[in-house]
């Protein structure tokens, strides 16, 4: 996909370069053209030559997977963003605020979307890019104060225990968006208990984990993580749909149905939305796994095991490739302590994206 765009030679000279090698080192490994394409050790030498590395990357130290990922698809959104040079959006005033905060998070938060597409959009956030919404509710008068927040992948804490404790993802995920008492103090009452939770109001196509696994010592967090191969759904943990004859109140119908007509990229049909990244079962198969091994994540070694399109496996160590049957990938004993990166796909669309 990315050698069939072009990057904008309007943004940062290092982002451009950065994205034409990616796209022929991307080519170049589909092709399997080790001896006239471009290699990663290759690409990792250009970017070196030409400077665009700096000084976090341009070194021979170990460096962490995810923030090379991020520091990657940044670099990339950089080059294709289309909205590159927009002035920014004014922030919300206090009278906006409110009304946004009496809207149904569902249509908040697509008004919310289109804020940030304004700024940010290109083909990675359509593929990439999720949102959640954190409410903080008073529990003495319930006034509520919610933020929405774009991400492109969601990192999960993992809890410090025994190298022979197992948690799960579904576990992980509960607890990321559990909803838990804060001290917080509230403007409207002055009250000082409340409680906060997240939900996700977008999810992608292609979804990313990142399991925390750094202790605050600077050492390695080893708890197995189970983690399913296919029917991940995470309906539970996003907000359910919202249809506006739900709504007793003639006068928030009009509201909702104002807001929504602001929202010109708003993909709202009739009573409901039928955007895919909002419409529910939210179901997911993995296609790759990035693994750490060693004591530290200062040290070690990553390998990763992907999935091609025909559904086979594979494990990639340096410039080893070799095939791996799917029992193992699900073998209690092969490194569920050393999972740091997941990659999902939504399973129940007609659009796939494999490894």
């Amino acid at each position: 996909m990315i050698s069939k765009s072009r990057p904008r030679r309007s943004v940062d000279s290092d982002a451009s370069v950065f994205a034409d090698h990616y796209a022929k080192l991307m080519r170049s490994l589909w092709k399997g053209d080790s001896q006239f394409g471009l290699t990663p050790r290759n690409f990792r030498g250009f970017m070196r030559g030409a400077k665009v590395f700096g000084e976090d990357w341009d070194n021979e130290l170990q460096q962490d997977a995810h923030d090379f990922l991020v520091w990657t698809w940044n670099f990339l959104q950089e080059a294709f963003n289309t909205c590159h040079g927009k002035t920014n959006l004014n922030n919300l005033t206090p009278s906006e605020e409110e009304f946004r905060e009496s809207l149904p998070v569902p249509i908040a938060a697509l008004k919310e979307w289109e804020r940030y597409l304004h700024a940010e959009r290109s083909f990675l956030t359509s593929i990439f890019t999720g949102q959640h919404a954190s409410r903080i509710a008073c529990q003495t008068c319930k006034y509520t104060a919610t933020t929405y927040e774009a991400w492109n992948d969601i990192s999960l804490g993992l809890p410090k225990t025994t190298q022979t404790s197992v948690e799960s993802l579904h576990k992980a995920l509960r607890h990321y968006t559990k909803s838990e008492e804060i001290e917080w103090k509230c403007s409207k009452c002055q009250g000082s208990k409340a409680r906060k939770g997240i939900q996700f109001t977008r999810l992608p196509n292609v979804l990313v984990f990142h399991l925390k696994r750094s202790n605050n010592a600077g050492g390695k967090i080893t708890t197995s993580l189970e983690f399913p191969l296919e029917g991940l759904d995470m309906t539970p943990f996003a907000v359910e749909s919202y249809r506006l004859e739900n709504e007793e109140s003639e006068t928030q119908k009009a509201q909702i149905k104002r807001a929504t007509l602001e929202s010109e990229r708003s993909l709202m049909c009739q009573n409901y939305i039928k955007s895919v990244q909002t419409t529910p079962p939210y179901l997911y198969r993995c296609f790759a796994i990035i693994r750490h091994k060693g004591a530290s994540l200062n040290s070690g070694h990553y390998t990763t095991d992907a999935r091609d399109q025909f559904g086979k496996w594979y494990t990639f160590d340096d410039s080893n490739v070799l095939p791996i049957e799917t029992r193992a990938l699900v073998d209690k004993e092969r490194d569920k302590n050393n999972a740091f990166i997941l990659f999902y796909e939504r399973s129940n669309l007609q659009q796939k994206f494999s490894a």
